[in-house]
Formats: structure tokens, sequence, C-alpha cells
């Protein structure tokens, strides 16, 4: 799932895209959450929110965790966009930098 920041001075709904949340083929809490360099807010709530599931001591990813992140996102602050899966990648930290590479390929 990608998310994207609400771009400043527009006037319509305009996201630009500056991180990803992957979840994993693996056991456990394979999950990985990841911004751009600069987005430094955005990876300590990220951060936060796998150092919650830790503390909580949760030992698996439960059952629509990316959907419910997916719906708690407001639309004045951001976006988090289509989940959508693949077999491309052998683990979510590969997808991550993939898909990082891209955003910044196609909008950095």
């Amino acid at each position: 799932m990608v998310e994207g920041k609400l771009r400043a001075g527009v006037e319509s709904f305009i996201y630009d895209p500056i991180g990803v949340w992957v979840e994993g083929p693996g056991e456990g809490l394979d999950i990985v959450i990841r911004f751009l360099p600069g987005y430094d807010e955005e990876q300590a709530a990220g951060d936060a929110v796998l150092d919650r599931m830790r503390a909580a001591g949760m030992l698996g990813i439960p059952d629509g965790f990316l959907e419910f992140h997916q719906e708690q996102m407001s639309p004045y602050r951001g976006d988090r966009g289509a989940i959508v899966t693949t077999e491309d990648f052998s683990s979510a930290h590969e997808c991550a930098r993939a898909v990082l590479q891209r955003i910044k390929a196609e909008y950095v």
C-alpha cells in the first residue's frame, strides 16, 4: 500500500507518494513501513505502529491490518492507496525498496 501526502498549495486533493506499507509472506510481524528521506514525522508514526504491536506481544499481523490503516488516513493529511498483492518479491524489505525506488524515479 503506497502512502501519499496531500500536496500543499493546491485547491483539489492531489497526493504525492511518500512511502509504502508492505506485509510480507513470512511468519510473525513480517511488515515493513518505510518512507522517502525527509519524511521523518511519517516514518516515526509508522515505526510507532510497529513498536506498539511488539509491546503488545503480537506474534503476527492481524487479518485486515492494512485495510484498517488504509481507512484511518484523513484525506486532509494524505492518502493510503489500494492494497496490491504480488508474488514478485521474496521479502517485504525487497518489495519496499523496489517501490520506494520507483517513487523516487517517477515523482522525486
